[in-house]
């Protein structure tokens, strides 16, 4: 981690732990924090513009991680895509998932916090049917979970919602229990797929639209290649 360089991915610092009590990872701080932050807590509205370039920076990023030996993000949320200064987005976060992991495996680590579904925090609606089944079938009671670049490719539709209509995903499903919109987004509504909603005056092109409900597909061989999602990316946004 300390020797991965890439314009659009955090710097390491470092991490520490005492068995079973404490453990710290450490990131470079970017001064406008994520962009989570921008769009949900400031009300920042970005134009197209800004939506293309921070849609490039992050495709950058996870390329870049895909084609290394950290091989997968594994939390791609995007609180998890930080900005500094010049409005370069980084991908922070990434390649420790697997080291919480082994650890807790092995009895090294324990998770402070176990898995009460209708409390689970809603950023976590985001992850991937494969990652979110065990928790309700009450295979796996941690927070923690392995990830791969299928769950990844996921993930990054949801990012890809969330700039483009400032919105957060299922935030419409207000009506249903925690647990009841879990087992739908695993499972499906009644034998459909379900996404999140699209807003009604959506002005972006069926290209765009449509790779990016295909990252959200239950089977893992369908969602669609970085390549893919990149060159629909750069068409939406080529003459911004």
């Amino acid at each position: 981690l300390r020797n991965t360089t890439n314009t659009n991915l955090n710097t390491f610092i470092g991490m520490s732990f005492n068995q079973s009590n404490e453990m710290m990872v450490i990131w470079k701080y970017c001064s406008r924090k994520s962009l989570d932050h921008l769009i949900f807590e400031k009300n920042m509205r970005f134009g197209r513009t800004f939506q293309g370039s921070f849609l490039k920076h992050i495709l950058n990023g996870l390329q870049y991680i895909h084609s290394s030996q950290i091989q997968f993000h594994g939390s791609l949320f995007l609180s998890n895509c930080v900005v500094d200064a010049y409005w370069v987005v980084r991908l922070t976060d990434f390649g420790v998932q697997e080291i919480i992991w082994d650890k807790m495996e092995h009895k090294e680590l324990e998770s402070c916090r176990s898995v009460d579904i209708e409390r689970l925090p809603t950023k976590y609606y985001q992850l991937p049917p494969e990652i979110l089944r065990p928790l309700i079938q009450n295979k796996q009671n941690k927070m923690i979970c392995s990830g791969s670049q299928k769950a990844d490719i996921y993930q990054l539709g949801m990012v890809i919602y969330q700039i483009l209509y400032h919105k957060r995903p299922f935030l419409d499903k207000s009506d249903m229990t925690s647990r009841e919109l879990i087992t739908t987004i695993c499972h499906g509504n009644k034998g459909n797929p379900f996404y999140p909603s699209l807003p009604d005056d959506n002005d972006y092109t069926l290209r765009l639209t449509s790779i990016m409900q295909q990252c959200w597909s239950t089977k893992l061989d369908t969602r669609p290649a970085l390549y893919a999602i990149s060159d629909a990316v750069a068409r939406e946004f080529e003459k911004e």
